[in-house]
């Protein structure tokens, strides 16, 4: 560049430095989010990039999961009072502390694994071989037949 180039993109240039104003905590994109796919095409980092918006069904699917969960503690509960018997060892260690304790760590370890894989719903994790939403889905699949055996044994015990 010569001087010339130099003066004119001196003059372009604004007064107030871009680069060094902090967003605001309450502006329309920290509030309702901005990214809604990954930021480039190239990126695989599930790390590196958490989407900000989702999509409505999402939220429709961490409520059912979580509410699953909660008959799933429920119907588990009544059907150990009839004589069933825990098969998940580390939960049955669980419940022979208290059935409070069963049912806050029931819950507890599937809204932390909702929370941890909500973010990358469109990334695909552990080595790249199975994406998020996937096993969200799995997730949901998996308590309603859990759900709808729970029900047939009500019948059977």
């Amino acid at each position: 560049m010569n001087a010339n180039e130099v003066a004119i993109t001196e003059e372009r240039r604004s007064k107030r430095e871009r680069r060094k104003h902090t967003a605001s905590p309450f502006s329309y994109h920290r509030l309702l989010g901005r990214r809604q796919t990954d930021r480039r095409g190239g990126d695989n980092l599930a790390v590196a990039q958490a989407t900000d918006i989702y999509p409505k069904y999402l939220i429709v699917i961490t409520i059912s999961i979580l509410l699953l969960c909660a008959v799933d503690a429920h119907n588990t509960l009544l059907l150990l009072q009839r004589g069933a018997v825990e098969l998940n060892p580390l939960m049955d260690v669980v419940l022979q502390q208290s059935s409070s304790i069963f049912v806050v760590s029931k819950f507890a370890l599937t809204s932390l694994a909702v929370i941890i894989l909500v973010p990358y719903y469109q990334k695909r994790i552990f080595f790249n071989l199975i994406s998020a939403r996937h096993i969200l889905y799995s997730s949901l699949f998996i308590y309603i037949v859990l759900i709808g055996y729970q029900l047939s044994m009500f019948a059977a015990v």
